[in-house]
């Protein structure tokens, strides 16, 4: 067989070669359009400016462009993902095992949306009227289900808003409270 490399195959049907050692430019693989280009980021929901798009050069925000990209584009497919995953996967195993079982998709971790979740730190740290279980259902965590987590927390260095109700300056300033003197 090792005889055969280099010499000449007759064939008398039509045939087909790949080349696997090229790159991808230079095998053509998806060989696109400018019009075909931007159909296809239309479709995905992806700004063309990341696929390089000439005419879209100027664009000056690309971390605005990929914040779009992702939350109009990729989230979506990301949530209809873990809404099929929890009626197919984590549903049958709740039922069978007698729990209940949810699966969900992070975003945290996702650098372009970042700036989305400082703001809504900043907003909650400044919202007093929300209770500590409160604040962290809307980032998407577990709540903490004490006594004083479930009661709004007001300034005088964050304390619960039942604690001032009872007794608005003894106790919690160590005077004038039961055995004082």
């Amino acid at each position: 067989m090792a005889s055969e490399y280099g010499s000449l195959l007759g064939s008398s049907i039509p045939l087909e070669y790949h080349d696997f050692a090229k790159s991808l430019q230079d095998l053509q693989v998806v060989p696109l359009s400018l019009s075909n280009q931007r159909k296809l980021c239309n479709l995905l929901q992806v700004q063309s400016v990341l696929w390089n798009d000439p005419d879209m050069g100027k664009f000056k925000n690309m971390g605005e462009a990929r914040k779009i990209s992702i939350t109009d584009g990729v989230l979506p497919h990301v949530q209809s993902l873990v809404n099929h995953l929890n009626l197919f996967v984590a549903k049958p195993y709740g039922l069978r095992d007698k729990k209940k079982y949810v699966i969900e998709a992070r975003t945290h971790n996702i650098p372009e949306l970042s700036d989305d979740l400082e703001k809504i730190y900043a907003m909650l740290e400044k919202s007093d009227y929300l209770s500590v279980d409160e604040k962290r259902a809307i980032i998407n965590q577990e709540p903490l289900e004490t006594d004083l987590s479930s009661e709004p927390l007001v300034d005088r260095r964050k304390i619960p808003l039942s604690h001032i109700l009872d007794d608005p300056i003894g106790e919690l300033l160590g005077s004038g409270g039961e055995g004082d003197e």
